[in-house]
């Protein structure tokens, strides 16, 4: 595919656009910043969500961010870009480029010229090998600053093909505006199950790292730190109430969208502030604080949506539009312009956190498509494999693919593949059992299924929450002995191998889970999933 080419051409014409450069204004001694700031847009460079008569998305997308930020920077005189990080992985844009390797996020990203962006775990997905080639073949108009302050490269060594990534990625920065010094300094979530940056250390000392980062930016004359955070918020505010010297934290991960920021007490009983601004480019947050005397003030804070009221910027959206024509050829599928079917309603992926049905829409949906792929009794992922949902109306191949956009395999250039394999009823039961308790802390643990349905206590003790006599199977009760076929994909088979667990007649890859779903939907014609109970919470039933 010529995707490499039609960025470097294409997007020359976007350096017009691009502002150079923007001078501090106000009172003497009074310097207003307005601070935009976006996280986990996972490469949804194209709008998506329903679809207008042109089965056009109407909800984010690049161009649309474009509009705003030119919008932004034509009236307020200080304007900082921020990116929490994840800007890798969940769109077949994404999985076009891999093999060139660019990711063309941070193409549009330097064009329009963010300011700084902090490494999530999406962006090892590849691991830092590939990381170090993406970062050296995707600017085109500039770099995008990335920050880490708790990324150890020492494992690299100098002959590593990661050894750049110690001078490409920082711990932070600090931008002046007038008299005034913003400094950022960024940080990557540890200890995350779906992340392997080996040789690269993701250190765990996240508070006392932020601490240092405060202390060093403070001493180097900044008037206003920044954290730059992909910790999440549980982490945020365990910074927040621990650190001194941060104003602001800027976060991702969670993919949270926070109206109005939290305010959390530091141990100089001082106000952090954290902010987070939900994912995939649907909104944008926008901070205006004034700092006079040194005496940072906030003004407004609001969120500005990236909706079907804001018009593209016409020249972003030609560069998109190539980008999906040169897809379109290079995969012979229409990911775009076919329709698969219908869905009667919104499909979602979340469910009530009140509801003690625990399952989803677009779980069932997905293990069903699973089943039908494969004719195995059980279909099996997790929650943190489906990242979005399916709107109502038309269905095309793009809205498949933002749902199970996790993995790549080269020889497709898709996702992850379906593998087969036999477990016996006790694995099955252990492997429930872990994934309760794993979701306490990380929901994306929590398991969607078909073909296999259980209730659950979440006030008991861990390995002591299924209710074995309500464990069903093909609806009858489940045999600890029985060997069961299941259907998963390659990331969630992996993770069985943690729990030293050996499955049994494997076989694998399959096919893309992708085309499993797309052609199920097809199958369907008119597709119609909500919760239904397969999963149930007992505790949630004795709630008021």
């Amino acid at each position: 595919m010529a995707l490499k080419h039609v960025l470097r051409t294409a997007v020359r014409g976007m350096a017009a656009l691009a502002v150079l450069g923007w001078s501090a204004t106000g009172f003497a001694g009074s310097t207003t910043i307005t601070l935009l700031h976006v996280n986990d847009s996972h490469s949804h460079l194209d709008a998506f969500g329903p679809k207008d008569a042109k089965l056009n998305g109407t909800l984010g997308g690049i161009a649309k961010v474009a509009t705003i930020v030119e919008n932004e920077r034509s009236r307020e005189d200080n304007v900082l870009l921020l990116h929490a990080g994840d800007a890798f992985e969940g769109d077949i844009c994404y999985n076009a480029l891999l093999g060139i390797p660019v990711v063309a996020d941070l193409t549009f990203m330097g064009a329009l010229q963010f300011d700084a962006m902090a490494v999530g775990n999406h962006e090892f997905d590849g691991g830092p090998d590939f990381l170090d080639q993406v970062l050296s073949n995707s600017f085109i108009l500039g770099d995008v600053p990335l920050l880490s302050a708790n990324l150890d490269f020492s494992g690299c060594g100098i002959d590593a093909e990661c050894s750049d990534l110690g001078t490409t990625i920082v711990p932070h920065l600090i931008k002046e505006y007038g008299d005034v010094k913003v400094g950022i300094f960024g940080l990557t979530v540890p200890d995350n199950a779906a992340t392997d940056p080996s040789p690269v250390v993701i250190e765990s000392d996240f508070v006392g790292i932020a601490q240092a980062q405060a202390d060093a930016l403070r001493a180097d004359g900044a008037d206003v730190v920044v954290l730059l955070s992909h910790l999440g918020f549980a982490k945020d505010e365990e910074v927040a109430g621990s650190v001194t010297g941060i104003d602001f934290i800027i976060g991702g991960h969670d993919h949270f969208l926070f109206k109005k920021p939290v305010a959390v007490t530091n141990p100089d009983e001082k106000t952090t502030l954290v902010f987070q601004a939900g994912w995939h480019y649907l909104d944008i947050g926008k901070l205006t604080f004034t700092v006079t005397d040194g005496v940072v003030h906030v003004d407004k804070y609001q969120m500005l949506p990236v909706d079907a009221t804001v018009a593209p910027d016409p020249t972003f959206q030609e560069i998109v539009d190539s980008l999906k024509a040169e897809i379109v050829d290079g995969y012979s599928e229409d990911f775009y312009g076919t329709p698969l079917g219908r869905a009667t309603a919104d499909i979602d992926f979340t469910r009530s956190p009140s509801s003690p049905a625990r399952d989803s829409g677009m779980g069932n949906l997905v293990t069903d498509a699973y089943r039908a792929a494969t004719g195995t009794p059980i279909g099996i992922t997790a929650n943190g494999w489906i990242s979005e949902r399916i709107w109502a109306g038309p269905i095309v191949g793009a809205d498949v693919f933002h749902a199970v956009s996790y993995g790549f395999d080269p020889s497709t250039g898709l996702g992850f593949n379906l593998v087969t394999a036999d477990m016996t009823g006790l694995d099955l039961l252990t492997v429930l059992e872990y994934t309760l308790y794993a979701s306490d802390s990380d929901p994306d643990f929590f398991l969607q299924m078909s073909g296999l349905t259980f209730q659950y206590d979440s006030r008991n003790a861990p390995g002591e929450r299924v209710i074995l006599s309500s464990v069903r199977i093909d609806g009858q009760p489940i045999g600890p002995t029985t060997a069961y076929s299941v259907t998963v994909n390659e990331g969630s088979y992996a993770l069985v191998g943690l729990l030293g667990i050996t499955p049994t007649n494997v076989s694998g890859p399959i096919e893309p889970e992708y085309v499993a779903v797309r052609d199920y939907i097809q199958s369907l014609g008119k597709v119609r999933y909500a919760s239904e109970g397969r999963i149930q919470d007992v505790a949630l039933h004795h709630k008021k």
